[in-house]
């Protein structure tokens, strides 16, 4: 069956195998095998594999407008999981008890409300969620000093790059500029790459860290 976005699909089936492959590292790598430390950097994971293949499921699709409707709706929902996972491992692990609590359950009420939204509200503008994801993300500038006195320079770096591509790919999104090579890339595409390069640079991060935290 061919697919309806080749590019969009086929950088974001990578990005599925790419989650996938970082699970297995960040249990391959963790002699701590306690309940929390598995259920954190599971969610982390499975959410980040969750984003990927719902993107890659919805802009591969070749259906009838309903339900590439409903599969956009699914992929939409899934940043807002992805986002929440990850801060759960740095919530479970790096932040003092109490504040490790307001930002997890604050953060997941929030991609809870950002999915009922979604859910409630199809038609809301693309630049309405982009504006709640970037928020979302930039809940870490509020924590970032607690991030850093507790972990290392190399994880905050690698927290502020990730930061970033999600940041630039989200004015990207937004705008709908720069549209390089619009017939097989473009905008979106273009999108894709650095939700990817954001993705991955997060990944890697926590299992440098996290893998080596766990140990202690």
């Amino acid at each position: 069956m061919k697919t309806r976005e080749p590019f969009n699909t086929w950088s974001h089936v990578f990005g599925a195998f790419a989650s996938l492959f970082f699970i297995y590292l960040f249990f391959t790598h963790t002699q701590d095998r306690s309940p929390t430390g598995i259920l954190a950097l599971l969610i982390y994971g499975l959410s980040t594999f969750a984003m990927f293949s719902s993107s890659a499921i919805y802009h591969g699709f070749n259906g009838n407008d309903l339900q590439i409707k409903r599969l956009r709706m699914v992929d939409h929902m899934m940043i807002y999981v992805v986002i929440a996972g990850g801060y759960t491992p740095i919530a479970a692990f790096v932040l003092p008890d109490s504040m490790g609590k307001v930002v997890l359950y604050g953060i997941w009420i929030i991609a809870g409300l950002g999915i009922l939204k979604k859910s409630l509200w199809m038609t809301a503008p693309s630049w309405f969620s982009t504006l709640l994801y970037v928020l979302m993300g930039w809940v870490s500038v509020l924590i970032f000093p607690v991030i850093w006195r507790e972990t290392t320079p190399l994880f905050s770096y690698g927290i502020i790059t990730g930061g970033l591509f999600y940041t630039v790919g989200a004015i990207v999104y937004a705008l709908k500029k720069p549209n390089i090579w619009p017939k097989t890339v473009g905008f979106h595409g273009l999108w894709h790459v650095f939700v990817l390069g954001g993705a991955l640079t997060h990944l890697m991060s926590h299992v440098y860290y996290f893998s080596n935290f766990l140990e202690k």
